[in-house]
């Protein structure tokens, strides 16, 4: 659902080419131990994890689990 009403919306996917992100996606589906310990370092047993490193910080702001287009726009502008 977030990816239909926040991420994937033009509003977004337009920011985030005008502003070059990088954009990772983790897969779940098979329970890699290199996710489940990013999981574990911001405190989640599973997904969804939203993850926004600001350019220049090594230290990553964690988005809602459940997201709005203005939401992501909100934590991109930052």
């Amino acid at each position: 659902m977030n990816e239909r009403v926040a991420l994937h919306t033009d509003g977004v996917q337009n920011l985030i080419a005008e502003k070059a992100i990088t954009v990772l996606k983790g897969d779940w589906t098979n329970r890699n131990a290199e996710i489940a310990a990013v999981l574990a370092k911001y405190g989640r047993a599973g997904v969804p994890l939203y993850l926004f490193f600001p350019e220049g910080q090594k230290t990553a702001l964690v988005l809602p689990e459940i997201l709005t287009e203005e939401t992501v726009k909100t934590y991109l502008l930052r």
